[in-house]
């Protein structure tokens, strides 16, 4: 009994081991089981977590960013908007500088300008008024001046009044001179005037020696007439009163109104007279041209202080 019971409990013993063991595996199974569940719970969970906090932190990167360069497009905004102001001072600035500089250089141009014209019209007003005082002198003295008139022409080439002036003076002021107003006068009183009356006072159809000797007696017994004195109306322009009336205004340095008056004498009187009056008239020609010429050296002379002024 005892051999049974010790084998019977051997067995059962060995039983309550092997299903012990058996128990033992089931239950390491099912926590493997439960743990691997677990852990592909836990596993799945962390996945969800790290996609969720790789999203979270996708955006807020995304956001971090998008603030950022909110951020740094408005500070960019203003410091471009500073910049610009800046520069568009500056620039404002620059272009007020430049038109100044502007102005002074279009003034400093002007007055260069002003300065090249002055010397350059200086040097030409003062060459025409030499050439012209040569030639007034010359002119005025009777001599020949076509030396000084080709002067004058050349020195006074762009000026058109001048060369006018100087192509109206006579032939005989470039050859042989043209006689003064106190040589006219001399001649006139000395030989002019007392043959002009001698002819005058020739009996009609005496014209030989006989007459001329007629007229010389009668030039010395009659007076002459003043200029004063009244003229019938049928004799004012006979050879007595014409006379009269030249030798007033020859006087008096009237050349012109002299010539006038002496166009007027007509037969041997305007024959005798004629080489004299030719000389009147050059003079007269010769006077109107200097004059000419004086007033356009003066007008010259004038526009070059007005550019000095200025």
């Amino acid at each position: 009994m005892t051999k049974q019971r010790q084998e019977a409990e051997s067995t059962l013993d060995h039983k309550l081991k092997e299903q012990m063991y058996e128990l033992t595996s089931q239950a390491d199974k099912s926590i493997q089981e439960k743990e691997k569940a677990l852990q592909g719970i836990i596993d799945h969970s962390l996945k969800i977590q790290e996609q969720q906090f790789l999203d979270e932190k996708e955006s807020y990167e995304k956001k971090t960013e998008e603030a950022i360069s909110a951020k740094y497009d408005e500070m960019f905004g203003k410091a471009l908007a500073e910049v610009k102001q800046q520069f568009s001072q500056k620039m404002e600035q620059k272009v007020t500088q430049i038109q100044a500089l502007s102005k002074k250089i279009a003034a400093l141009e002007f007055s260069l300008q002003n300065t090249q014209t002055y010397q350059t019209g200086s040097v030409q007003a003062h060459r025409m008024s030499a050439a012209a005082l040569s030639l007034i002198d010359q002119l005025e003295s009777s001599k020949a001046a076509e030396a000084a008139m080709h002067t004058l022409l050349s020195v006074a080439a762009d000026n058109a009044v001048i060369v006018s002036a100087v192509q109206a003076l006579p032939r005989a002021a470039a050859i042989s001179g043209v006689s003064t107003l106190q040589e006219l006068q001399t001649k006139f009183e000395e030989q002019v005037h007392t043959k002009c009356r001698q002819a005058a006072l020739v009996p009609l159809g005496r014209t030989g020696l006989e007459g001329q000797l007629l007229g010389m007696i009668f030039s010395t017994l009659k007076f002459p007439p003043g200029p004063e004195d009244a003229a019938p109306e049928s004799e004012k322009d006979t050879a007595e009163f014409v006379l009269a009336r030249a030798r007033r205004h020859i006087q008096l340095g009237e050349l012109e109104q002299a010539v006038e008056q002496m166009e007027k004498l007509t037969g041997q009187p305007g024959f005798v007279a004629k080489d004299w009056t030719q000389k009147a008239k050059e003079r007269v020609a010769v006077d109107k041209a200097l004059k000419v010429i004086k007033i356009e050296c003066a007008l010259a002379n004038e526009s070059m202080s007005h550019l000095v002024k200025e």
